[in-house]
């Protein structure tokens, strides 16, 4: 929770008429999650005029006590909050939503940078990248360790970057054997569009409330079968992936995707097998793909991260799909978005309420 100096007790708050303190103190109880006005009269342990709850919002925030702020998930909703608390990353979408808007241009700039220095350092590990960065002064603000790996872990979903681990000899002398490192996939220095049927991502934001599946389907021709057609099969084992719930398998999902993408075949097939339980993190899997026919055949289970921590940056979708024609996904697979922890915090920061037909307890 990020916080500020408190106010000091000599002023503003020390002279509240008692309408502007019973709802100061509700939105301050609130800290950096703030409250929407609704909810705010709904806590109010007396039932207030409409007319006196807006003269005294509109008093507090003249004497800088409380403030509205943006929330990501619901713009048109009037949030307060109180200066004294900065809005949480569930509110704000973290660092990169800029005034309640998906900032779409820095994460440009930020993936393009960390590409030069990529290119530039040949074999680059986290810290490196980090470091070139800073020297460069690029940026008048420093990016954190954490925006420096989402933001290079997009662009190895990307296929613009490849993960690998140091040896300890040739050009990895300097870095530690076992250290994960980064090579740039373009042979000429370039980074340029995804491939085809790549998996292009950019870093993806907290969420609040339950977690769903957000299957975006952009130019797509959908169908579900019962059957998947065996033709050119891409199974998701063979890329590395593990399946054990644990390990993140979300590069060897983009490696399968991409090949089945890819394929001549008249029916590539995905195949997520049964008995198997694959984390996967944020992705979008795109085309256009060279067959008007490609299918998933879900078996096992695709499982989301565990809960708001495990979710650290900025669009509120999980597994998406862009740009194909003619997309089949087969099966009695599962779609686990284990969301829980959701509802655990929505009920947390929401007392009271239900939703859909999960009330809080």
């Amino acid at each position: 929770m990020s916080k500020r100096k408190r106010p000091d007790s000599n002023a503003p708050s020390d002279s509240l008429t008692d309408h502007e303190r019973l709802i100061y103190d509700v939105i301050r109880s609130k800290q950096d999650m703030g409250i929407w006005t609704r909810d705010m009269k709904r806590e109010l342990r007396v039932n207030l005029p409409d007319n006196i709850v807006t003269k005294s919002i509109k008093s507090l925030q003249n004497k800088s006590l409380i403030k509205e702020v943006v929330n990501i998930h619901s713009k048109g909703k009037k949030h307060l909050m109180a200066v004294e608390f900065e809005p949480s990353k569930e509110i704000s979408g973290g660092a990169w939503y800029s005034e309640g808007s998906l900032d779409t241009e820095f994460i440009k700039v930020v993936k393009s940078q960390c590409l030069k220095q990529i290119i530039k350092l040949k074999v680059a590990t986290l810290e490196g990248i980090s470091d070139s960065i800073k020297r460069s002064g690029a940026f008048k603000v420093d990016l954190t360790k954490q925006q420096i790996e989402e933001i290079v872990r997009a662009l190895v979903l990307d296929n613009q970057i490849m993960e690998v681990k140091s040896n300890g000899s040739g050009e990895f002398t300097n870095i530690p054997v076992g250290k994960v490192c980064y090579k740039n996939v373009s042979k000429g220095g370039g980074g340029g569009e995804p491939k085809i049927g790549s998996l292009a991502s950019i870093p993806c934001g907290d969420l609040v409330g339950s977690m769903c599946i957000l299957i975006l389907l952009s130019t797509l021709a959908t169908r579900i079968n019962v059957n998947a057609d065996d033709q050119n099969t891409f199974n998701v084992l063979n890329y590395g992936a593990v399946g054990n719930g644990n390990s993140d398998d979300s590069l060897a999902f983009a490696k399968a995707w991409n090949d089945a993408c890819k394929a001549n075949a008249q029916t590539p097939t995905m195949i997520i097998p049964k008995g198997k339980t694959f984390l996967v993190r944020p992705i979008t899997f795109y085309g256009p793909c060279k067959s008007s026919n490609i299918s998933i055949q879900l078996s096992g289970t695709i499982k989301a991260p565990d809960g708001p921590s495990a979710w650290t940056s900025e669009i509120g979708r999980w597994i998406a799909f862009g740009n194909i024609t003619g997309l089949n996904i087969n099966g009695r697979g599962l779609f686990d978005g284990n969301g829980q922890k959701w509802w655990d915090q929505s009920c947390k920061h929401h007392p009271g309420k239900v939703f859909s037909d999960h009330p809080c307890k």
